[in-house]
């Protein structure tokens, strides 16, 4: 199933806008915006992050950040000691499952855009309106030789970018899961359990590196999954994506090829996109009870809590109305070892928060501030009231 990318009361996920930098003092430090464009980096060593600079957007694939992410993120990446809890009110669910649109009425082939709009409304439960005076819209615009999306639901005019020939009704489809808040399928950080990255075969490696990189590889911290890669998703790169011709960039793990499928949401989209947005609602929240790191290592034990609320957005909680059994699922595999644990607990009625147990991160790093002894996975998954699933990340 889907690589999860939008949860909690404060919101994580890739995205852009096109509103001007105008609420935010650019500092002179941010010589970022100034270079040429090509490769750059904000942060350093372990909370570092690298983009592609294409004027004055910020790429990792065809997943857009502004100068205003830039900034944000630059500010968090320098300032926060714990990656784990930063990057917080970034980037937000669309209220209610409503998505406001417009389309640009120079947008070439406006048809791929209806029917792609049309197969979302038809297999999930958000629904797709034309923004009359809306201010938070997603606007589909002509940009010759890409297609490219903000990611999740930003504020203000956000643009899902398509190219006036290419791009057709299934590339519309992907875009439109970035912008609602699905991130790609083959940088789930337990992806190594499925596929192999191949990386002699990814044309201009230096500059598309970035496009293979796992979520925790990107220095957003830990990646949160449920289920099983989803080969069939909507999300998932094809097998020859960014080749040299070489070969495949993506295999299984065992080193066999896949089937691709582009055309249409997978019932694991489907199924994703219901527990991101459709309750009941929920999700973890951490503090650090422990820090045991030393040198090079990194290590946390954090308590964690289980919290209850009202709406999608999860920015308002809520008292559980009744006794309500929480499964909580965990499991981390890493150079440490394998840690699991799978536990019911009993939630009383007129809860907001409720302590479910303790779990412990590690990371160890060389000199230059990269993670050794990577190819770590961190999932979990939470079921109340055990009849009805919800998955969520922190």
């Amino acid at each position: 199933m889907k690589k999860l990318f939008l949860v909690l009361s404060s919101i994580f996920v890739f995205a852009s806008c096109s509103r001007q930098v105008d609420d935010v003092v650019v500092s002179p430090e941010v010589s970022i915006f100034n270079q040429p464009d090509g490769e750059v980096t904000i942060g350093t060593g372990k909370r570092s992050m690298s983009f592609y600079k294409k004027g004055n957007e910020f790429l990792i694939g065809d997943m857009i950040f502004s100068k205003e992410d830039i900034i944000r993120l630059k500010k968090e990446l320098e300032g926060t000691p714990n990656g784990r809890t930063g990057l917080r009110n970034l980037f937000q669910y669309w209220p209610n499952g409503i998505v406001y649109y417009s389309i640009d009425p120079n947008l070439s082939n406006p048809g791929r855009v209806t029917d792609a709009i049309n197969h979302w409304a038809s297999r999930t439960g958000l629904q797709f309106i034309q923004a009359t005076n809306q201010s938070d819209v997603i606007r589909f615009v002509n940009s010759p030789g890409v297609c490219q999306s903000a990611v999740g639901k930003r504020g203000g005019q956000q643009l899902i970018e398509l190219d006036p020939t290419g791009c057709p009704t299934g590339a519309v489809i992907h875009e439109i899961g970035h912008a609602v808040g699905l991130f790609h399928e083959h940088q789930r950080a337990d992806r190594d359990n499925f596929v192999r990255i191949n990386e002699n075969n990814i044309q201009n490696l230096q500059q598309n590196r970035v496009n293979f990189n796992r979520y925790p590889d990107l220095s957003f911290g830990e990646g949160f999954e449920f289920g099983d890669l989803d080969f069939n998703s909507i999300m998932m790169y094809a097998p020859f994506a960014f080749s040299n011709g070489n070969g495949p960039t993506i295999s299984r793990a065992d080193g066999s090829s896949y089937a691709n499928q582009n055309t249409q949401l997978s019932n694991g989209d489907v199924e994703t996109v219901a527990r991101m947005y459709f309750g009941p609602y929920a999700s973890t929240y951490y503090e650090i009870a422990s820090d045991l790191s030393q040198g090079s290592v990194q290590e946390y034990i954090y308590n964690v809590y289980v919290r209850f609320y009202t709406n999608s957005q999860r920015n308002t909680l809520r008292s559980t109305t009744e006794q309500t059994t929480v499964n909580y699922k965990y499991q981390r595999r890493d150079a440490g070892g394998t840690q699991q644990a799978d536990r019911n607990v009993s939630v009383p009625a007129g809860t907001q928060s409720f302590f479910i147990g303790q779990v412990q991160s590690r990371a160890e790093y060389n000199q230059y501030g990269e993670e050794i002894n990577s190819g770590s996975s961190f999932s979990e998954v939470i079921t109340l009231n055990p009849s009805q699933n919800l998955a969520y990340r922190n």
